[in-house]
């Protein structure tokens, strides 16, 4: 006679994630490359493109679906961006109850002015240890 273990089930994660997907640029490559590692590790993830006015050139994309319910919500963006970009706030429909921003900079210390970004964050994830010190 064998035992039996039961299964555990462990619901698959849900990210939305808010980024330049379709940008030329770096903070657009930074978001795409997110995306792809969420993905790799088993991630749902859910995106939204945020496009510049001041990038003419780059297509934005619709969303795939309309947004289930997640767990997260990863603003994919830098705050003084969404600060200089007309109604680019209110394009952030964020009702996860985690909420990260994800910020890169290139600077020998934090830009000054972002502090107002942390506003409404749980958590800030940053892509190297260079900009995390």
């Amino acid at each position: 006679m064998g035992v039996t273990t039961p299964q555990l089930t462990v619901p698959q994660l849900t990210v939305n994630l808010w980024g330049h997907l379709s940008g030329g640029f770096g903070l657009g490559e930074g978001a795409r490359c997110t995306a792809r590692a969420l993905e790799a590790a088993g991630v749902r993830v859910q995106w939204r493109d945020l496009p510049l006015a001041t990038h003419v050139n780059d297509q934005p994309l619709d969303p795939a679906e309309p947004f289930l319910p997640a767990a997260i919500d990863l603003i994919h963006t830098n705050p003084n961006v969404l600060r200089q970009s007309d109604g680019l706030p209110q394009q952030l429909d964020l009702h996860a109850p985690l909420r990260i921003g994800f910020w890169a900079w290139e600077l020998e210390s934090f830009p000054g002015g972002w502090e107002a970004g942390f506003n409404g964050l749980d958590q800030l994830w940053c892509p190297s240890s260079f900009c995390a010190t």
